[in-house]
């Protein structure tokens, strides 16, 4: 795959040592966010009391519950815990039901059948309960208190691992990184959050331009750093300049693998060229950003008759390049990669397949 955009046209600056990185964690964006939930929150607590404070049984519910539960061997129970308004009796008869409900065959069209007792029944428990202590609003401003704090501690962690992997790196041209946590979308109300610590966030290079270059980082379950959301090198809708996207590529390969920006590993690669840039290839010594390279010779050579058709023949050249210079973009039998460094320095370039135009 062939990018035409060359960024060795563009002025860079000299690369320098890493050094101390400029690093900021922003919790804005998700403190508005975790606000909006707690309001909301509230809000359904006090509708919630209002709703529980004047509900009563009438005979038309209770007959209701009869006929949805007539199959149900311990109903008796439940209406005799009714009867008595015992919370806490009818509160370990619910459970039970609950357990017949969930556990046994057919609980899907049972519970569907019956949906609109049980409500009943929950709604009945819990007004015969304190509903000022356990629907208080102070709660929720306790738990919004714990969410805050919880997701500071997990940037402080996140804002750790980028500052350790920018300071393995051997050359940063000393872009500010941004940390920015990330609510998580509720699964279960349409534009809403979770109303829970945040454990991913965005980092973002601030390059001064109108759209910066991020990425998702997130922890997995077995400590596992995940990044996700990765750009493509060239994007010039992110990239302005060289610095920024050697800077960006150079984050990500490193907090993917740790150590991998320091360590040495030739590898030898494809990649499909116009014919047309065949003399200078005999000769070149680097290879620019954003050139695509592949691990297999029939899949380059497959682009490269793909790719004829639109830009003219095509040649296929073995590249021997150093891996701290590519970014990988796909893995498995077949693997792609990008270089992501300007001018990468190359050990060999070879001609192994030429289109004649």
């Amino acid at each position: 795959m062939y990018l035409s955009h060359d960024f060795r046209k563009m002025a860079t600056a000299e690369p320098v040592a890493a050094g101390a990185p400029d690093i900021r964690v922003s919790l804005d964006g998700y403190r508005n966010a975790m606000l909006e939930e707690m309001h909301s929150l509230q809000a359904w607590f006090e509708n919630k009391v209002e709703r529980l404070s004047q509900f009563q049984l009438s005979p038309e519910m209770i007959r209701q519950i009869n006929e949805e539960l007539q199959g149900y061997s311990r109903l008796k129970f439940i209406l005799r815990w009714v009867e008595e308004k015992n919370p806490e009796a009818l509160n370990g008869e619910l459970r039970k039901l609950w357990d017949w409900l969930l556990h046994d065959d057919g609980s899907r069209e049972r519970y569907t059948n019956v949906r609109q007792a049980v409500t009943l029944l929950m709604d009945y428990e819990e007004s015969l309960g304190d509903l000022q202590k356990r629907y208080n609003p102070d709660q929720v401003e306790q738990k919004f208190d714990e969410v805050m704090k919880q997701t500071a501690l997990n940037m402080e962690k996140i804002e750790a691992l980028v500052r350790d992997a920018i300071e393995r790196l051997p050359h940063w041209n000393g872009y500010p990184i941004v940390i920015k946590a990330e609510p998580r979308q509720s699964d279960i109300l349409r534009g809403r959050h979770d109303f829970e610590p945040a454990e991913n966030a965005q980092v973002i290079l601030e390059t001064g331009d109108r759209y910066p270059p991020g990425f998702s980082l997130f922890m997995g379950e077995d400590g596992q750093v995940i990044v996700d959301d990765v750009l493509e090198g060239g994007d010039e809708d992110f990239f302005t300049d060289a610095n920024s996207q050697a800077d960006y590529f150079s984050l990500v390969n490193e907090l993917q693998n740790p150590g991998s920006t320091q360590k040495t590993k030739m590898l030898s690669l494809y990649t499909a060229r116009p014919a047309s840039d065949r003399k200078s290839f005999e000769s070149a010594q680097t290879l620019p950003v954003n050139i695509f390279l592949t691990n297999n010779f029939d899949h380059a050579l497959g682009l490269a008759s793909d790719l004829a058709g639109m830009e003219g023949t095509r040649d296929v050249w073995r590249v021997k390049i150093d891996s701290r210079y590519l970014t990988k973009t796909l893995d498995g039998p077949i693997k792609y990669y990008q270089v992501t460094v300007p001018d990468a320095p190359v050990k060999s370039l070879d001609l192994v397949y030429a289109e004649e135009e």
